[in-house]
């Protein structure tokens, strides 16, 4: 069993595994990177019978490679990881020996506070044997380990120790050991003394296989990264149902202002995409409505209406979000958005109490400049991951990013979440 959690930028992975070895040889083979002197920055150990080790190498990349690599696959235990047979070490799962590793002269690797540097090793070791030599002996017994030849120490240069565990075919056992660090830069890494020139373990993919792979596998909806979400889990008991409005807003409004507002996503909204884009928008500009017209039930004038829909904007911070939404909604100057007002409607009735302090332009004005920051800053996401056209990623990203746009209850629409993380029925 795994559950993730976060603690700053350092991704926190507890779980909770009992893996068997198999019994008999095993061979290390070391990482060597072509160039910078060719540098050993990563090991690799397989039991004898792995008789292509480069191969064993690339297919536990494929499934989890390093998450300094463009192409890392996952850096948490999941299905994915279970079904592609590799159990996921990162940099904290595992204690640091620091005075251990001085004496026995292992220095290289960053330096702490204190003056005790972060080494870079790890013990292979025989179990059964270990367990004897302790049982019977009180003697150091990691010293033993090695120079008896009943063990190995790994040593490679850089910080932060990653390793991947390959399974066997039917996981009942491990295979191979895969170790490098954050300073491995596995696609110019090849097995020292392979007779077959600069065969790297991991070739990145082009630009274009890239994005037909995030397609097929649904990174693109970025589902994975909300899951590591760590809301109250009241917060997702009350989460607003499908609103069903995905036409409100057309998507040539959202191409027009995305140009407006990011012109350097050039390519507007990846195409095979496009109802997912729009019923997120506008399931989320739907929610916002919707919060508006639940507040002037019980509201008695236009005033107050605002003063409870936009507190924020009557302070000192005149750049919050309360402020900009007050400005559009008194300057007429400024261009509504274009959306069907049956689906407008069909959130809000034409009866309710918001009609009677608001005019659908006013509400229209409110959800173009909520509309403008998010494309903006989710054109800027798109930007930053190498594409020129905008997928549900990255509006989920902008949105959860910015604490003023969960406050509005941007993020509160069942549609904006994973389903598996939504609580129905309530």
């Amino acid at each position: 069993c795994s559950s993730f959690d976060t603690a700053g930028t350092v991704l926190i992975h507890q779980y909770k595994y009992n893996f068997q070895a198999l019994r008999g040889r095993w061979d290390v083979y070391m990482l060597q990177e072509s160039g910078f002197g060719g540098r050993i920055t990563a090991a690799m150990a397989c039991h004898s019978s792995i008789k292509h080790p480069f191969e064993e190498a690339t297919r536990i990349l494929q499934v989890a490679n390093s998450p300094y690599e463009e192409d890392h696959a996952t850096n948490r235990n999941t299905q994915k990881t279970w079904d592609g047979r590799v159990l996921v070490v990162n940099r904290y799962d595992w204690g640091e020996d620091y005075y251990g590793e001085a004496e026995d002269g292992i220095t290289v690797g960053e330096e702490t506070l204190m003056g005790d540097g972060q080494r870079n090793s790890r013990w292979l070791v025989d179990y059964a044997q270990v367990m004897e030599t302790m049982e019977n002996s009180d003697d150091d017994v990691e010293e033993d380990w090695v120079y008896s030849g009943r063990g190995v120490r790994l040593v490679i240069f850089g910080e932060y120790i990653f390793g991947r565990f390959g399974l066997t075919e039917d996981h009942s056992a491990v295979q191979s050991f895969l170790m490098f660090s954050a300073d491995t830069q596995l696609s110019k890494c090849c097995l020292q003394n392979d007779p077959t020139p600069n065969r790297f373990v991991y070739v990145p993919l082009t630009p274009e296989q890239r994005h037909s792979e995030k397609l097929a596998d649904g990174s693109y909806l970025g589902y994975e990264w909300l899951r590591r979400s760590t809301a109250d889990p009241e917060f997702f008991q009350n989460l607003v149902p499908p609103l069903g409005v995905e036409s409100m807003i057309p998507l040539s409004e959202i191409q027009s202002i995305l140009q407006r507002v990011n012109p350097k996503v050039t390519g507007i909204v990846e195409p095979q995409l496009q109802p997912e884009v729009l019923q997120l928008l506008n399931e989320t500009m739907g929610v916002w409505i919707q919060s508006l017209g639940n507040k002037a039930e019980t509201i008695e004038s236009k005033d107050d209406l605002l003063k409870a829909a936009l507190p924020n904007a009557y302070g000192p911070n005149q750049k919050h979000i309360h402020a900009q939404i007050l400005k559009k909604f008194n300057n007429s100057d400024c261009t509504p958005l274009t959306t069907d007002s049956d689906m407008v409607h069909k959130v809000v009735p034409a009866g309710s109490k918001v009609w009677r302090f608001l005019t659908m332009d006013q509400v229209g004005r409110g959800m173009m400049y909520l509309l403008e920051e998010i494309l903006e800053l989710a054109g800027n996401c798109a930007l930053d991951n190498g594409r020129n056209m905008l997928v549900p990623s990255d509006i989920r990203i902008a949105i959860i990013n910015d604490e003023q746009f969960c406050e509005e209850n941007l993020n509160r629409s069942q549609v904006f979440w994973p389903p598996d993380m939504v609580v129905t029925g309530q």
